[in-house]
């Protein structure tokens, strides 16, 4: 299996030569999987901005042929098929896993708070990303 997380810079070279790496996405259809990569957020009133950004570019290539800015690079979408989309952001998922369940966000949040009391944890920066994510999550209200 693969999936979509290389850094943007490799996915706006793979668009600029779209014709050459079609067909290796064409012919692995059923083993690439949607993936961001995300592993962090600043700790201001961007965070939303930089979580989002990039699933963004993710959607901007898959399913447009317009052109777009990444950061400081150019790139033109490639539109992949919806049925190659649709295999790619969730049936090959299900197919390696099953259909996932949905998030209990109160279990989550409760054990977020656990966590964050334990001591000795392997990242001096867990308590504080810990904290800000905790407040992040209570003050959206998710469904």
């Amino acid at each position: 299996m693969l999936d979509v997380t290389p850094g943007g810079e490799q996915l706006i070279n793979m668009a600029r030569s779209w014709d050459v790496w079609f067909p290796f996405w064409e012919k692995h259809q059923n083993r690439i999987l949607y993936g961001t990569d995300f592993y962090a957020f600043p700790k201001n009133d961007n965070w939303k901005v930089a979580f989002t950004r990039r699933p963004k570019l993710i959607r901007q290539m898959f399913e447009t042929s317009d052109t777009h800015e990444y950061f400081d690079s150019k790139f033109t979408g490639v539109n992949l098929p919806r049925s190659m989309r649709d295999k790619i952001y969730r049936e090959n998922f299900i197919t390696l896993l099953g259909t996932p369940k949905k998030i209990n966000y109160e279990y989550m949040l409760n054990e977020a708070k656990r966590i964050s009391k334990i001591d000795n944890k392997h990242s001096r920066f867990a308590d504080s990303d810990l904290s800000y994510m905790l407040s992040a999550i209570e003050e959206e209200k998710y469904d």
